[in-house]
């Protein structure tokens, strides 16, 4: 598949690459590799967002489809993939863990966007609701909840679900990213947020590896040549502790 995508992008610019972080000596062959990634709606990009960084006619699932399948394959194997602009409020299911018979629910949201103060309450309460769905939900099981949140970690809503669950990127990096998303849009000064989370359970689960959220090969906001989403992908391996 990989030397397909290849052929198809053999005329495009390359793609950035990201390392992935181990973190300490234990294995990832007791958890789950889960990837969350906002791939940036064609409808919504086109007709609403219109980003200085890439032409309309790129924007177009024709030509971002095999950069989005490259850039799930750079870190393959993954277990769980939860996108967004995909028109989902918000999906959530039961996996069984094969070679531990463990149960998993995972979720993924993606929360109201824009800025302003009466949007940041909205979200909060959008928090609120998923947080006690999901206690309905998973009762007892481990949780993982990803997504793109359009809130950065001083909102209310980043707050509430961090009451009760963590985030795998600042417990992996000690803190949340610089950015996950990082935008020009046309008559906007640029804009590096982050607005994207893997959250979970923290009495089921321990970071045993994220993906870098820096590349050096990123240098300009997205989409771009080099890059199909304005956001980025966050990939994590959770090992269950037993």
């Amino acid at each position: 598949m990989m030397n397909f995508c290849d052929i198809k992008l053999k005329d495009d610019p390359s793609l950035i690459s990201r390392r992935m972080i181990r973190l300490g000596n234990t294995s990832e062959s007791n958890g789950i590799r889960i990837m969350s990634w906002n791939i940036c709606s064609e409808a919504l990009a086109i007709h609403y967002d219109r980003f200085d960084t890439i032409s309309a006619d790129d924007l177009h699932w024709s030509k971002r489809v095999w950069k989005i399948v490259v850039e799930v394959l750079s870190y393959s194997p993954i277990d769980i993939i939860c996108m967004q602009e995909t028109n989902q409020v918000v999906l959530c299911s039961t996996f069984k863990h094969i070679e531990s018979g463990r149960e998993v629910c995972v979720a993924t949201t993606h929360l109201k966007a824009r800025r302003g103060p009466i949007l940041s309450v909205f979200r909060n309460e959008q928090g609120k609701d998923l947080m006690k769905y999901l206690a309905k939900k998973a009762k007892n099981i481990p949780l993982v909840l990803s997504g793109d949140f359009n809130a950065e970690p001083n909102e209310s809503v980043y707050k509430t679900i961090t009451s009760q669950m963590v985030s795998a990127y600042k417990e992996g990096l000690k803190d949340e990213p610089i950015f996950t998303t990082w935008t020009k849009r046309q008559s906007e000064k640029e804009l590096k947020r982050t607005l994207d989370y893997i959250f979970f359970t923290k009495n089921h689960f321990k970071v045993t590896a994220i993906v870098s959220p820096e590349s050096q090969q990123l240098t300009k906001p997205m989409p771009n040549g080099n890059y199909p989403s304005d956001h980025l992908s966050l990939i994590t391996h959770l090992n269950f502790i037993n």
